[in-house]
């Protein structure tokens, strides 16, 4: 499922679909999805919280006025302003794509893989960033750029249980990686010289999985799974329910 048009000569046998659909019996993945539905900026100001605007042709800021009160309750419940300049990246919208996900799902799991936070370490200042050609650009809704923000994935957590999800399960890629069996261990040396071949293939997939687990990169992923109509599968079941390292 992507907003984006489809691209020329992928697989037939793959839909291509600008919403998810309904009566869902699988495995969801939604990698990277998430952190682009799109959302408000709210900053504390001596007057209380107030929305962020940006002019697309120069990227200037103004204030507009109060959040509404959904953005207002959720701001409170999960990202709490203190002080003046503090801001939010107020998450209504991506609950609410989240929740409409569960709903949609008669019996599976649902994971959302995504680069997030939790309320106890929330960033002062918002992660807010645009994209353009692999570089960190600033963040101008001009069109010409990808323009991303991290998850509050406990905050998509609770919004699935009210969907009505089951057993949860909100943790790092790493370790659900790891506890679905991914090595990253490099093969034994005297492969090498018993078939070079097989140790370089087995080399390349060792360095492919340390890339998808190291904890500063790929591995800080968060992973939020989440189970409806059944339990999680095994691996995932037997992880904390909340790990954050």
């Amino acid at each position: 499922m992507e907003v984006a048009p489809r691209p020329a000569g992928l697989d037939p046998r793959i839909r291509w679909e600008r919403l998810p659909p309904a009566g869902i019996t699988g495995l969801v993945i939604a990698s990277e999805w998430l952190d682009n539905v799109p959302l408000d900026v709210v900053e504390m100001t001596a007057a209380g919280p107030t929305v962020v605007q940006v002019d697309p042709a120069t990227g200037a800021e103004r204030r507009h006025g109060p959040p509404d009160r959904a953005d207002l309750a959720w701001i409170r419940d999960w990202w709490p302003l203190r002080a003046s300049g503090e801001r939010a990246e107020v998450g209504t919208t991506r609950c609410a794509a989240w929740a409409g996900v569960i709903r949609g799902m008669n019996r599976g799991v649902a994971v959302a893989a995504d680069y997030g936070h939790l309320k106890a370490a929330r960033p002062g200042c918002g992660t807010l960033t645009g994209y353009l050609d692999g570089r960190a650009v600033p963040a101008i809704p001009d069109g010409s750029r990808d323009i991303t923000a991290h998850v509050a994935l406990d905050a998509c957590a609770e919004a699935g249980k009210a969907a009505g999800a089951g057993e949860t399960v909100l943790t790092t890629q790493r370790a659900a990686l790891r506890a679905l069996g991914l090595d990253a261990r490099r093969p034994p040396l005297r492969l090498a010289a018993n078939d070079p071949e097989g140790y370089a293939l087995a080399l390349c997939r060792a360095s492919q999985n340390a890339e998808l687990v190291d904890a500063a990169g790929l591995g800080g992923f968060g992973w939020l799974a989440q189970a409806v109509g059944m339990p999680l599968p095994g691996p995932l079941a037997k992880l904390p329910r909340t790990e954050t390292d």
